[in-house]
């Protein structure tokens, strides 16, 4: 039975009014925001659905294609502004170290967890998307957990090392998962892809943004007020730019956000592109905070409805396992990344555990995985739990590793 414009937008509105509310509970609780907001569309989805079944009726709300439209959209956003907000400044105090904690964090954690996945009978494509996807590193995460932290060389080594490990992540998640979701990673198509998604990194951020850097200064000097406007459409061009060149539209997206948020960092006399990209950071917040954010996250959640049904006991066993290897795997990594880098061996353990959040971009590319049948129900939601609980712990451990082992 096809769905109505109204069950639409009734759908629409319990999912975001309920997204938000729990949102706002667990920010007040402690927790990373994006997980009261996941939290609401399992309760509106899997667990609504399942409770009403056992009384005969047909309670909840299914992940239709009206409502994926919207948090697709919202994703896109989501991704764009994350890429203006990315930091520079913290990468060029510390360069060194950022570049070797972040390659060392994603290498460390992608051997660990594909070691792990391969030995126990995962075939190759899911183990590979998985390592990749756990391999990230969260920033919004990191940066949240640092909020209350002191200035210090340690915490903007860490927002470097995530800005990072967000590039590697850019490249290694579009090479993996172009392959995965074409039919599996044979060398020679991994070759074409891997051209594909470096070929897209050169004319986005050489070609396409000298175009740009220059239209914007233009719209800059005569039209600020159409700024947003063409914000938003430089984001949408490069989520199509990177389909067609066989790269996720999120990670285009994100590459939008980037180039933008680089031009608003170059110095200047006035001042001029920090405060325009502060003006173009002020007005996607809100309707990201208020819509399109806790949108998509619920939308996560209701996914659980289209992964069928999972084997509980096997999601418990691959969450309490990710979970462990992808914080060890940033602990190990980041630090010796930090030794490496001359920071004492205490302090290499709190920059792994910093580092240890997953969030946004592991969720989108997720769904994804489970649309394209990379990975199995069960999977995705033990990938769900493993996400939610680095979110929960990794402030946690950061918060008692840095008292016992920094004395703050």
């Amino acid at each position: 039975m096809a769905e109505t414009l109204e069950d639409v937008l009734f759908a629409v509105i319990l999912l975001l009014l309920l997204s938000r509310v729990l949102g706002v509970v667990a920010r007040r609780l402690g927790a990373a925001t994006l997980v009261g907001n996941v939290l609401a569309g399992l309760l509106l989805g899997p667990v609504l659905i399942a409770a009403s079944a056992s009384f005969g009726l047909r309670w909840g709300i299914k992940p239709s294609d009206p409502v994926r439209v919207f948090a697709d959209f919202g994703i896109l956003i989501l991704m764009l502004y994350t890429g203006i907000t990315t930091d520079f400044h913290s990468i060029r105090m510390v360069r060194r170290a950022s570049i070797l904690v972040g390659i060392g964090g994603v290498a460390a954690t992608f051997l660990m967890i594909f070691g792990a996945l391969a030995l126990s009978g995962f075939d190759i494509p899911s183990s590979l998307f998985i390592a990749v996807l756990l391999s990230n590193t969260a920033i919004e995460v990191s940066v949240g957990i640092l909020q209350r932290f002191p200035e210090s060389r340690l915490k903007s080594a860490v927002i470097g090392a995530s800005f990072v490990d967000d590039i590697l992540a850019v490249i290694l998640l579009g090479i993996v998962s172009s392959a995965v979701f074409v039919g599996g990673p044979e060398p020679e198509s991994i070759a074409v892809l891997g051209a594909k998604v470096v070929g897209f990194l050169v004319v986005s951020l050489i070609a396409v943004s000298w175009a740009l850097d220059r239209l914007l200064d233009r719209l800059l000097r005569k039209e600020e007020s159409v700024m947003l406007t063409a914000t938003l459409l430089t984001g949408l061009a490069f989520a199509l730019l990177a389909g067609q060149m066989g790269v996720h539209p999120v990670i285009g997206a994100y590459v939008a956000g980037f180039v933008i948020g680089r031009w608003g960092s170059k110095p200047d006399p006035m001042l001029d592109h920090s405060i325009a990209r502060g003006k173009l950071v002020r007005e996607l917040e809100p309707p990201l905070t208020a819509f399109f954010a806790p949108f998509f996250f619920g939308y996560v959640g209701l996914l659980m409805v289209t992964a069928g049904d999972p084997d509980w006991y096997e999601v418990g066993a691959l969450v309490a396992g990710l979970t462990t290897l992808a914080l060890a795997g940033k602990v190990i990594g980041c630090g010796l990344g930090a030794r490496f880098s001359g920071f004492g061996w205490k302090e290499g353990v709190v920059i792994g555990v910093a580092m240890g959040g997953r969030g946004g971009l592991e969720l989108v590319l997720l769904r994804f995985g489970l649309d394209s049948e990379v990975i199995t129900g069960t999977q995705f939601s033990a990938m769900v739990g493993v996400i939610l609980m680095t979110v929960l712990v990794s402030p946690i451990l950061f918060g008692r590793s840095a008292r016992r082992l920094l004395g703050r």
